[in-house]
């Protein structure tokens, strides 16, 4: 048995309880050097050590201190030095069905959401840097668009700090990039908004940052035409509720009223909004993270608006409300846009009062 075999089961020079499926027991000569990482990770044929002790996690952009959270994972050993463990039998630890790119899960229809672990994934050999995180526990995903529009994927919900990229293209190590996030809206989950071509399939990778593992959630959903904005505006549904989303790499269709203020923006998206009663309504966007226009129209074509209510600023600050009488099966045409055309994540909140 050679050296580097001899010391497979080495953690800080004591013996490393492993499972009899994968691996046995072999002496150990010494301590190995710790891992620069945080936590264990299982790398394509190298075991990894454990570091004592255990790391901060990132914090959001406001948040307080930092608390102790789960390890995060690390590729060992650093590069050009030689490996320090083996598969002794059996090959490497199982991981998700998913973990590699050849094998993903498949993601059905126009819309819908998936939750998984991310625990035992690993980072394959050539696969690139997630939003520019090594990351190093990925698990990829396939969607082939049913039809062209707008689609957004993020990663709301999921337990760890996540990295989000769409790619195209058939092999880990020839991809093209088409979008990729890291955090959005002051969260530590990710999203991506992008137009979406009939029939054309997406691979899209979930990682966490710096290895991070845990419960991934992917939601995924197409808007209409990518060609007629106007018409792709998202359904709103219920008396009362929110949404997120995001303005960026949005622009300002042709005939588009100015929505508030007299300011042209230039970045906007729709939702609409059909009310149950006649009743008072508020809408507002309190949350969103930039200096909003909002307004309310009813109509069923761009150029046959009619506006129903607007708002630039209000209570001295930067997002808007608006509050009007609507009428019970009467849709309304809701509008966000950035002053000035600024971009960012937005939140919008409807009620009837």
């Amino acid at each position: 048995m050679s050296r580097a075999t001899n010391r497979a089961d080495c953690h800080l020079g004591e013996p490393r309880a492993l499972t009899d499926r994968d691996y046995r027991r072999v002496p150990c000569p010494g301590p190995l050097p710790l891992s620069p990482g945080r936590g264990r990770r299982r790398h394509r044929g190298v075991a990894l050590q454990p570091r004592a002790g255990r790391g901060a996690p990132r914090q959001p952009a406001g948040a307080g201190p930092s608390t102790p959270s789960r390890p995060r994972a690390a590729i060992w050993p650093p590069a050009g030095t030689p490996p320090t463990a083996v598969w002794l039998s059996g090959g490497r630890p199982s991981g998700p069905a998913n973990d590699d790119f050849a094998s993903p899960a498949g993601l059905p229809g126009p819309s819908g959401s998936t939750a998984q672990s991310t625990e035992d994934a690993i980072r394959e050999a050539g696969e690139p840097a997630h939003a520019g995180n090594a990351g190093g526990a990925s698990v990829w995903f396939s969607w082939t668009a049913p039809a062209g529009g707008t689609a957004t994927f993020d990663s709301a919900g999921s337990g760890l700090d996540t990295l989000l990229a769409v790619y195209e293209g058939g092999s880990v190590n020839g991809l093209a990039g088409v979008a990729a996030n890291d955090v959005a809206g002051g969260t530590l989950q990710s999203r991506v908004e992008r137009p979406a071509v009939a029939g054309h399939t997406y691979r899209l990778a979930v990682d966490g940052y710096n290895g991070a593992g845990g419960q991934a959630t992917l939601r995924w959903v197409l808007r209409g035409s990518s060609d007629d904005p106007f018409s792709s505006a998202q359904a709103l549904s219920g008396s009362t509720g929110s949404m997120t989303g995001s303005t960026v790499g949005a622009n300002r269709e042709a005939g588009e009223p100015r929505h508030a203020a007299g300011n042209s923006g230039g970045a906007s998206i729709r939702y609409r909004w059909t009310t149950p009663v006649t009743a008072d309504v508020e809408i507002k966007t309190f949350g969103s993270s930039f200096d909003i226009l909002l307004g309310v129209y009813r109509g069923a074509a761009l150029s046959a608006l009619t506006r129903e209510a607007e708002n630039d600023d209000a209570g001295g600050r930067l997002q808007s409300r608006v509050r009007f009488r609507a009428r019970a099966r009467v849709t309304s045409r809701i509008a966000i846009d950035g002053y000035g055309g600024a971009t960012g994540a937005t939140r919008l909140t409807y009620l009837v009062r």
